[in-house]
């Protein structure tokens, strides 16, 4: 009886913990979760997203041209997120922004954020600010619907090496204050 009695309390116990922990989107062991984009509407930008030590790595050489490369989660966005934030390991100082689509088929990018070498944190909120947004549907609002997917951009126009790499080591989905 008192094992049986012991068991519901721990299931309680171990949901509240989880509960109350920001879930992770993804904590980027698997490439196969993500989608590797050398921004094609600019040519000329080469590199690579994969698995590395410690998370995965994003490379990039502008040296042929193009504007940024890209690394798109594809992890579902859990209901309820209001953020999302990128931990990222940078080898050398870059910038990059976060890119958010939401169910509309929209885009809004969030203002560029320089790292400094070393460990990173980069947080953007599912209701911005936004630098930019475009496309989705003539019925959709100017503002956000719930997210669906966050990409993490690297752009060389901005005080960026123009080749170079940084790891990506997990991904949070923030859930609203309590």
């Amino acid at each position: 009886m008192k094992g049986t009695m012991l068991r519901p309390i721990l299931a309680l116990a171990f949901a509240a913990t989880c509960a109350a922990a920001d879930p992770v989107l993804d904590p980027c062991v698997d490439a196969k979760a993500w989608i590797f984009s050398p921004g094609k509407e600019f040519p000329g930008a080469t590199g690579s997203l994969a698995a590395a030590s410690g998370g995965l790595t994003l490379a990039w050489d502008f040296s042929a041209g193009g504007h940024y490369v890209a690394a798109q989660c594809t992890a579902t966005v859990p209901a309820g997120t209001t953020a999302v934030a990128f931990e990222l390991e940078a080898a050398l100082p870059c910038a990059v922004t976060v890119r958010m689509q939401d169910a509309d088929k929209r885009s809004f990018q969030g203002a560029y954020v320089v790292l400094k070498a070393g460990r990173n944190r980069v947080m953007q909120p599912c209701t911005g600010p936004w630098a930019g947004s475009w496309g989705g549907s003539a019925e959709a609002g100017a503002d956000p619907g719930r997210p669906l997917s966050f990409t993490l951009l690297v752009d060389h126009r901005q005080p960026t090496p123009k080749a170079g790499g940084l790891t990506i080591v997990r991904v949070e989905a923030l859930p609203a204050p309590k």
